[in-house]
């Protein structure tokens, strides 16, 4: 592991030196005849429409997902296709996430999560995505896939369940999970200019496992005590059971919706520094159905970038901030940190 951490901050002072290196580059450049507009006319047209590809991956020491602690150690793959002309273009293309350990040390799994509470197993992920952009807009529908997790079945708690725990004794307490499965989203995003590099994106889930149960205009999202017991369903299904406080209770769709709202600012041509804010509206898997409104992710992204001909490298330092139930504080959920190792082949 210290292996792992020393190339890292090797890559992040090899490209700080590129970045020196550049930096007397431009001083000296500066001193140069300036260009006439014809030669900047040149350089404005080395733009090409066409078909465009990348293929590669990054590894992160911890997986965050808009501000949720998703897992540990992970190597998180991608490739994309598409075309890209002056104005608009689409793409099609795939995201995995192959990570968590099954045991780790106490201080490891408090400080990095790599296995415990947050990074407990190895549960692969695999995200494809279509989208279109047209002058900044864009597009995408994604469908989230976890292959541990059932299909598009709506339902936040099955029907048939066992009744008694690990342990051999009744189930006393459970939370009601309302996005144990597969989804599907669509974003609308807004990116200002490369002048202006502000974007701004709106998350919302159409279909899958989304929703939470209600009753007496009460949102259910943790059972106890008789609440939680297994009782049958009705007098005509005795097989069939159900907790006990979820007889009668609506199952609702949340809808749920993240927004976002971030800056990117170039440090030189190496380094870019990207605050991020990121907020859901109203109750939503984010809040685990419990809050109406949550600011679930703040944070500041480093990152050091290196592009070659046809591949491209970057290394980034990322800490997070989660404010959802901020005061019951627990290091690992409203706080934690990203460092990772990127590498893409292409002509993106």
């Amino acid at each position: 592991m210290k292996r792992f951490y020393s190339i890292l901050l090797s890559v992040f002072f090899f490209a700080s030196m590129i970045s020196a290196q550049e930096l007397v580059e431009k001083e000296e450049a500066s001193k140069a005849p300036e260009q006439t507009p014809s030669q900047t006319q040149t350089e404005e047209d080395s733009f090409k429409p066409g078909f465009r590809w990348s293929v590669g991956g990054e590894v992160v020491s911890q997986y965050i997902w808009r501000g949720l602690n998703s897992g540990g150690l992970s190597f998180q793959p991608s490739v994309e296709i598409g075309w890209e002309g002056y104005n608009a273009g689409f793409t099609l293309g795939a995201w995995g996430n192959l990570g968590g350990i099954n045991e780790a040390d106490e201080w490891t799994q408090k400080y990095f999560g790599f296995g415990g509470k947050y990074g407990a197993s190895f549960n692969p992920e695999l995200d494809v995505y279509v989208g279109f952009n047209v002058r900044g807009f864009s597009m995408t529908l994604t469908h989230y896939h976890y292959f541990d997790r059932p299909w598009y079945e709506m339902g936040n708690e099955p029907l048939e369940e066992e009744v008694l725990s690990e342990d051999g004794k009744e189930i006393e307490e459970v939370d009601i999970d309302g996005w144990s499965g597969n989804q599907l989203e669509i974003t609308a995003q807004y990116r200002v200019s490369d002048e202006i590099p502000l974007t701004i994106s709106w998350n919302t889930i159409l279909a899958g496992t989304d929703g939470y149960y209600k009753k007496d205009g009460k949102a259910i999202t943790h059972l106890e005590g008789e609440d939680a017991k297994m009782v049958p369903i009705d007098d005509e299904h005795p097989d069939m059971l159900v907790r006990q406080g979820l007889k009668g209770a609506e199952l609702k769709h949340a809808f749920s919706t993240y927004i976002e709202v971030s800056y990117d600012v170039y440090l030189n041509d190496v380094l870019t520094l990207t605050p991020t804010v990121g907020f859901t509206p109203w109750r939503s898997m984010y809040t685990n159905y419990e809050r109406k409104f949550a600011v679930n992710n703040l944070n500041l992204r480093l990152q050091a970038d290196l592009q070659f001909n046809y591949a491209a490298m970057n290394f980034f330092v990322q800490p997070f901030l989660n404010f959802d139930d901020i005061k019951h504080f627990e290091y690992g959920k409203n706080f934690s940190w990203v460092i990772g190792l990127g590498f893409w082949f292409g002509n993106k």
